[in-house]
């Protein structure tokens, strides 16, 4: 297990008569979560105690079925992964509901809730609500998380921008929380594990007082140990008008080095196929993916074989041939085979090593299970491969076109 060290507070602010947000931090388990109730007083406290103890409760119960899912690795068992969290969300949603359903007056009883929890070299993050998770990694910060709020439902579609979105009086209204129904859509990633990382989760009452840039600037500069203090003495300075809660985990240096995940994902963003992805859909990406290396002078694939995988090139330098015929070098950055994502056709290329590479290969049937429980990845994956085809087919006119001018 990679070591991660957590510090984490939460304060009632200056305005409110009762702290309803709460968090559990659970070493044994390696469970980090942070919850934000809601419905007044006491109820907001209930929901959010009561939904973190059924998700420790049911990843308890899995944690040895998830454990095994981790060490093997393949991408079915990283798809499980992520509905064994899914799962514990379900059950912390039906034990808020029937809570709230036996006494009328907490009938409007629920709570936020993100999670990460960490399994082998893998961390499962799970999210409903507007509680946030961020990644620092490599001096940049990723949110991994979007709101489920009806501001951000207005930034998603392109009715509003987000500086717009910050003025609107129903921008916080949920359009998903833990324990108004009895069930509820949960948001789950699966990303590795890298040394050096930093995850920050907090409520609304924090980020929603500070900028981006403030919380860069913390988890960038501060000593990672004040980091929940500092940031929640900044929100109460800025008039503590809600509760506040951070978290913050910070992967152990000693973790065993592997390939950097950074640059995997900017490999996978740099394809046009996949330009139009955040950095979390390309995490999400790279969890259905496999990393190997090939040795020089290595056939990749051979033309007229069939296959199911695309590449991209991590590192190193592979010759495009057909017929015998050298068409094309590829090197760092570039990308091979994608039509085979699109349909069942033999290869139309040899592709050949000529040095050490490592590749990122991705299978067909998991980009498609992918796209089929994350509807707006697959939105933007398809608007992206209609551009793709758009610039082939206008790219082949004009060589057509020319190729008759000279006729």
């Amino acid at each position: 297990m990679i070591p991660i060290t957590s510090f984490a507070k939460s304060d009632i602010g200056l305005k409110r008569e009762s702290n309803e947000d709460a968090f559990v931090v659970d070493e044994a388990l390696h469970l980090y979560a942070v919850a934000d109730g809601m419905g007044g007083m006491l109820d907001g406290e209930v929901a959010s105690t009561r939904a973190l103890s059924a998700l420790r409760r049911s990843l308890a119960e899995q944690q040895p079925t998830l454990e095994m899912l981790a060490a093997r690795g393949d991408p079915d068992s990283r798809l499980e992964l992520e509905r064994g969290m899914q799962r514990a969300f379900l059950e912390a949603c039906a034990d808020v509901h029937a809570l709230a359903t036996r006494d009328a007056r907490k009938s409007h009883m629920g709570t936020t809730l993100i999670a990460v929890l960490a399994v082998g070299d893998k961390a499962v993050i799970g999210h409903v609500g507007d509680s946030r998770i961020y990644l620092f990694r490599q001096n940049q910060m990723h949110l991994l998380t979007e709101d489920h709020t009806l501001g951000m439902e207005q930034v998603r579609r392109g009715a509003l921008t987000e500086e717009q979105v910050r003025t609107m009086p129903t921008r916080n209204i949920l359009l998903r929380a833990i324990g108004l129904q009895p069930e509820v859509a949960v948001d789950t990633l699966l990303t590795d594990l890298y040394p050096g990382d930093t995850f920050l989760l907090c409520t609304d009452g924090l980020y929603g007082a500070l900028r981006p840039h403030e919380l860069h600037k913390a988890l960038a500069h501060e000593e990672i140990s004040q980091v929940p203090a500092d940031l929640i003495a900044l929100a109460n300075a800025r008039g503590g008008k809600d509760n506040s809660t951070a978290m913050v985990l910070a992967v152990g240096d000693d973790a065993q080095s592997r390939i950097d995940v950074h640059a995997q994902v900017e490999v996978l963003r740099g394809i046009p196929l996949f330009e139009a992805l955040s950095y979390k859909d390309g995490l999400e990406l790279l969890s259905i993916s496999r990393t190997t290396t090939v040795k020089e002078g290595e056939a990749i694939l051979r033309e007229g074989s069939p296959g199911a995988e695309m590449f991209a090139i991590v590192s190193g330098r592979v010759r495009v041939s057909k017929a015998g015929q050298p068409i094309a070098e590829l090197r760092d950055g570039g990308y091979f085979g994608e039509m085979v994502l699109f349909d069942h056709s033999p290869r139309s290329a040899t592709v050949t090593a000529l040095e050490e590479c490592t590749l990122i290969a991705l299978e067909r049937d998991g980009l498609l299970k992918l796209m089929q429980r994350n509807v707006e990845l697959a939105n933007r994956f398809l608007w992206a491969f209609g551009r793709v085809m758009a610039t082939r087919l206008r790219t082949m006119n004009a060589t057509v076109a020319a190729v008759k001018s000279q006729q």
